[in-house]
Formats: structure tokens, sequence, C-alpha cells
């Protein structure tokens, strides 16, 4: 890492993404060096820098760090002319760690709500029963991980699509109460079925034995003693089903660092060691000063999302996105999460004076009183 930063400041950009392949070579999947390789990226090949970069915040657990890498995704999608992708990667930025460049690059410009809005489609996935989704969906998340954290697929052993709709529908082992019946839209599970790395996926039933599936809208993965986790949940769905509305919530209290330390234990909490920890709590015995103490260290940034999906299109036509930094820990933190109901045309946020219109044809979605 320090070679490749060396060679960064002087814009010796070949030897400093060489250096950080080399450190991702070491530690694959490592946030903070696809952050810097990101950034070396974008000075030749804006486009690669961008999926360099998108990995990188994936795997971030630290407001910070995930907040510089919206920065530099904000510049890459100036290099590339997409000003509205420049603008929300900026405005997130500036959501988690307020900074003067963020403002100067946002120039005024505010959010409906504090909200950012994504209008360009993506489209589903269509498979032909349960066993051929379950697959399917495998293999996208191991191609692309999904947005909770990095994929650690399992054995696929099952081979019917009984059997492959009790694996994507019970979370964590047989469990009778999430059987996955009546007409849905269901939120699925896809992965290793011990807890350790799951994705979540929005499925709807477009026909008899067809589903339709769309990408990853959160998970869970490796953590050691506190993974990360989402909260996924359909919150709406149009009277005539064309439209679903899910919500997805990044938890804010995932664990990144633990320590143990003795003789001595401040009873008091601490500040992190590291910079890109937003908060530390310590644990202490009460009277023996030889026992160890435990400081546990959360990152406090969150994000909360709103994905509208069009079932007769067979497309993702909508994203609201809201992200911010708790001020502290707490077992029970106040997140301004988004939730929503359609109505008619539009999507209205709950304490939101404004809504926000569906487009029939495009997917688009516009700000509407």
């Amino acid at each position: 890492m320090t070679r490749g930063r060396i060679a960064t400041s002087a814009r010796r950009w070949k030897d400093a993404a060489s250096a950080f392949e080399d450190a991702l070579n070491a530690v694959p999947h490592d946030a903070r060096a696809n952050a810097e390789l990101g950034y070396v990226e974008i000075q030749t090949n804006p486009r690669r820098g961008i999926a360099t970069l998108l990995r990188a915040e994936q795997s971030s657990n630290a407001a910070s760090l995930t907040a510089q890498v919206e920065f530099n995704l904000g510049l890459a999608y100036e290099r590339t002319g997409d000003g509205e992708e420049a603008a929300l990667a900026f405005f997130r930025s500036n959501a988690l760690s307020p900074s003067a460049a963020a403002t100067a690059k946002l120039s005024g410009r505010t959010f409906t709500c504090d909200v950012a809005v994504k209008r360009e489609p993506a489209a589903g996935h269509v498979y032909l029963g349960w066993l051929a989704a379950l697959k399917g969906l495998l293999e996208l998340d191991t191609q692309h991980p999904p947005p909770g954290g990095l994929y650690l697929p399992d054995p696929l052993d099952v081979g019917t699509d009984a059997d492959a709709r009790l694996r994507m529908c019970v979370p964590f082992g047989p469990d009778p109460a999430h059987p996955c019946t009546g007409p849905g839209p269901f939120v699925v599970q896809v992965g290793a079925n011990d807890g350790r790395s799951v994705a979540l996926h929005t499925l709807v039933l477009v026909a008899e034995g067809k589903l339709l599936a769309f990408d990853a809208v959160g998970g869970e993965a490796n953590g050691g003693r506190c993974h990360d986790s989402d909260s996924v949940a359909v919150d709406s769905t149009s009277a005539d089903g064309r439209y679903v509305l899910v919500s997805a919530l990044r938890d804010p209290d995932d664990m990144v660092e633990v320590s143990t330390h003795s003789p001595n234990c401040h009873p008091s909490d601490r500040p992190c060691a590291a910079a890109d920890l937003h908060y530390c709590s310590a644990f202490h015995p009460d009277a023996d000063a030889d026992a160890q103490c435990q400081t546990a260290c959360f990152p406090g940034a969150w994000r909360s999302t709103l994905h509208l999906y069009d079932v007769r299109a067979q497309r993702e036509v909508l994203t609201l996105t809201r992200t911010g930094v708790l001020p502290d820990f707490t077992s029970d933190p106040k997140i301004p999460k988004l939730a929503g109901t359609i109505e008619r045309d539009t999507v209205k946020l709950d304490g939101c004076a404004d809504a926000f219109r569906i487009a029939e044809a495009q997917g688009d979605a516009s700000a509407a009183r």
C-alpha cells in the first residue's frame, strides 16, 4: 500500500496500479486497496475505475472511506460525461462526511427530502421454476457480489423446485413461518445456508412456473463476531400488481474491530484508534485489574433504499437512497429509514411532502407535488 501511495503522489499511475493490485493479491477484496486502485484507474480509464470503486463501496464498513469512494465516483462520472450520476455520488459523499470539496461540486444543488434518485432502468431476470432461479441467481451473485457484502457461495445441494423453494424462502434453516406461500412478491435468499453469507433478492411470480427476479438488494457477509446485515422487506404493491416497492436498510451497527487489552482498562468509552472507525464502547470488569477488557468498534454509517419494480416491463424503474452517519452507537439507533407507498402513478415517502412520479414507458421518475 505504501508503494502505491508513493507512486500515486508522483502521478506514476501504472506503478501505483501495480502496487495496489499486489496488495489485493495479498488481501483479496480489501476495501481500502480497491478504493485507492479505483482512484488511480480513473486517471486513465474512468469506466474501469468506476467498477473498482463500486467493489470498494460494497466491502467498506467505514463511513469516511465510503465517503471518499463516493467522491471519487463523482469525479469518475464527470469524466464519462454522466453529470446526474456524478451529482448523486457527490451528494452521498457529503451526506456521509460533509466536506468543502463535495459541497463545491454540488454547486448549491439540493435533493428532494434528502433523497438521491436513480432513474436508469435495470432489467430483471426471468426463470422457469424455483430451481432455475436458484441456480441463475447463484451464478449472478458469484459474478456480482451483493451490496450487503462479498458473496461466498456454498455447494448447491438441491435438485427439485420444491427443495429450491425451501432453500430460498427460509433464512438460515427450515422454518415453517417462512414458506413463501401465496402469490408473492417475496424477498428470498441465495447463498450459504448457515448465516455465513447470503444475498437477498426480490422475486415475483409472473405466471404459472415463471419467476421474475431482480438484482440483490441486500445480504449478509462474513464479519467475524458481528457480520454485515441488511433488513429487506416488501413495503407496497400497486392495486393492479404492476408495481412492487421494496425497502432495504444496511445495518449501521456492524462490528468491524474487536480487541482485548489488560491489565488496566479505563471504565469510560474511548475513541477508536483507527480514524475510519466511528465509535467504540469499552467493556470492563468491576474490580479485577488483571482481567482482560474488550473494545468493540462500530462504523456508524447507514444507507436506506427504496426499489420500485415494474413487473409488466420486468425492470427496476426507480431507486431512492438516503445515507448518513449515526452520532453515536446505541442499541436502538434512530435512523430516518425510507418508507413509502405506491399511490396511483407516484411513490409517496413517509414524512416527505413531495412524491416521486413513475413514468409509464422508460421507467423514468421525477419529483412531483
